[in-house]
């Protein structure tokens, strides 16, 4: 797999917790 690959998708992770804080701050994301 491309890294550029692999860290699009970690991106793409990050961003989804974080805006799932944001609608769910009372909920602790790992």
């Amino acid at each position: 797999m491309d890294n550029q690959i692999i860290e699009s998708l970690e991106g793409i992770t990050k961003n989804f917790f974080k805006n799932k804080n944001q609608f769910y701050p009372y909920i602790d994301y790992i």
